[in-house]
């Protein structure tokens, strides 16, 4: 009969590994924010779990609930909560990418591993790691790719801007990683391109924007002839948007409705912020939808 010898130290290094792979996996198909030290930590407790076989009467706690409930922990401490269905949604990906994952693994070690033998037995588990671990990699930068072109296609947004009499229709992507807030009001920002919102801009703004893109609002106050702008602007910090910090010019619209799902929300706790350079080079898009504005019909 074949014996084994199982280093604790390699099973939780191989453990951690893997659910860091698989997590990071699990956050880039899902376009879900992350960082770093939340995943570590949700790894950690991952890869302690696997000890509880080793425990007296562990058919109590290592079983099919018992790795439901850790994957749920997991989660949880790697991404949050948002929403109830933002949840669900990280852990049906995290599942899917878990046993994607594990078979690699174990199709690895199937070839390459031998019947019999004896001693460092658990090394025969690296060959597999190894190739899972490049597999995540490939799969995480394209991924991220094709994760892009099914949100083009899925989660465009129409969009309406309300301003005084004026409105404004817009196609807006869903952007889960947008969170852009007004520092003043903490109003979520919906990051439209220039050229698509120039109409609603009174003449003297889009002078001073063409002239330079983070301008001076005390220098627009000296020239606007309509006051009721100067309560609308708003300066918002970001450090996307292909430029590592900056101001991004904003204002306050009326409303902002959005039809998500055949529904409709209109809110006036919004900003617009105005974007220079196009958002899609392909023009599918012109504006970045913030996920707060749709929460209430989740």
């Amino acid at each position: 009969m074949a014996e084994y010898t199982v280093y604790v130290d390699e099973l939780l290094a191989t453990n951690m590994l893997m659910n860091y792979a698989i997590l990071h996996l699990t956050a880039k198909l899902a376009g879900a924010p992350y960082r770093v030290f939340r995943l570590l930590a949700a790894s950690f407790i991952g890869s302690l779990y696997v000890f509880a076989v080793f425990f007296p009467e562990s058919d109590y706690y290592y079983n099919f609930a018992g790795k439901f409930l850790i994957s749920a922990v997991m989660v949880l401490m790697a991404f949050g909560v948002e929403s109830r269905r933002r949840f669900l949604t990280m852990w049906v990906v995290f599942y899917g990418v878990s046993f994607a994952v594990g078979g690699v693994v174990l199709g690895i070690n199937s070839l390459v591993g031998r019947a019999g033998g004896t001693g460092g037995g658990y090394w025969r588990l690296w060959p597999g790691v190894a190739v899972a671990l490049a597999t995540v990699v490939v799969i995480g930068r394209k991924g991220v790719i094709l994760r892009r072109r099914v949100a083009e296609g899925f989660f465009r947004v129409p969009v309406t801007i309300h301003l005084g009499a004026k409105k404004l229709g817009l196609e807006a992507l869903l952007d889960t990683g947008n969170e852009l807030a007004d520092p003043v009001s903490k109003d979520p920002v919906v990051i439209v391109e220039y050229e698509a919102v120039k109409d609603l801009l009174p003449p003297e703004l889009r002078e001073a924007l063409t002239q330079d893109w983070e301008p001076d609002l005390a220098k627009i106050a000296g020239r606007t002839e309509d006051p009721g702008w100067l309560t609308r602007l708003r300066l918002i910090p970001y450090r996307s948007l292909g430029k590592t910090g900056g101001l991004l010019l904003g204002f306050k619209p009326d409303a902002v409705e959005v039809i998500y799902g055949g529904r409709a929300v209109k809110t006036s706790r919004v900003v617009v912020g105005i974007y220079r350079q196009r958002l899609s080079p392909e023009a599918k898009y012109n504006a970045l939808l913030h996920p707060r504005l749709i929460k209430a019909l989740l």
